[in-house]
């Protein structure tokens, strides 16, 4: 048993390798603000694993959030949580799509702001920013989705570099995470025309749209932003003018 760089549980183990019934349950307390180092809280417990988890959770639950800085006046003193959720909120909201903004800020509440956002703006390095990709490859998330993490990051300091409020993109000095895209494999038509045979056979209420994505090659959203205005079935064409998301708003 492992425990996580940014904190978990790990069993000790005496001399003659077997299990000693004492855990180290470690708790991340986040960056400190002044000088960005991480602060850990650990405690050694005795009992069974069930026992040490339930310990650990406890102090999770009653661990204080990491610090933010607040909001300042002076862009001098902008700490990185500070910038994301300027960023967040000045850029992406006017830019990006619904559906990029909530998984935007989902990675910056979850992950950047969690792990770096206490450190000045003007302070960040590349490598308080490898330190956190690496401790998140070790918690077990993917390189893909670091990588998504690193975009993330990326585009908010490349913005705070055009408005000259950091002197050098530490970014641009960081290498993620390297993964493997797999390609997509489209299924066998025999096996579309069969599954499609068993819906309309069954009266499934979604046959007609199944038939539709199939046939035309719609995406989802597409097919379900549908409107009668934008069918002609005489003519037998139809207009795509948006597309339906889901959103937690």
């Amino acid at each position: 048993m492992v425990a996580a760089a940014d904190g978990g549980i790990q069993e000790r183990y005496g001399h003659t390798h077997q299990a000693s019934g004492v855990y180290e349950l470690t708790v991340n307390l986040g960056f400190d603000p002044g000088t960005g180092k991480r602060r850990r809280h650990t405690v050694i417990f005795r009992g069974n694993e069930a026992a040490a988890r339930k310990r650990l959770l406890e102090m999770e639950l009653g661990r204080p959030q990491p610090t933010v800085v607040p909001a300042a006046t002076d862009d001098s003193a902008l700490s990185v949580g500070d910038w994301l959720y300027r960023w967040l909120r000045q850029y992406v909201r006017r830019d990006r799509a619904v559906t990029t903004q909530e998984r935007y800020t989902n990675i910056v509440d979850r992950y950047l702001v969690h792990g770096i956002g206490a450190i000045p703006l003007a302070r960040l390095t590349p490598s308080h920013i490898d330190d956190l990709e690496l401790r998140l490859v070790g918690q077990g998330l993917s390189p893909k989705t670091v990588n998504l993490i690193h975009t993330v990051l990326s585009g908010a300091l490349r913005h705070a570099f055009r408005l000259e409020l950091i002197q050098r993109n530490p970014e641009s000095a960081v290498i993620p995470p390297a993964f493997t895209k797999h390609q997509i494999m489209p299924p066998e038509i025999q096996g579309v025309r069969r599954r499609l045979s068993v819906a309309r056979s069954g009266g499934h209420p979604l046959y007609p749209l199944l038939h539709l994505i199939t046939y035309t090659g719609l995406l989802r959203g597409e097919a379900l932003a549908l409107r009668w205005d934008n069918a002609a079935l005489k003519g037998r064409y139809i207009h795509i003018v948006e597309s339906a998301v889901k959103t937690h708003r």
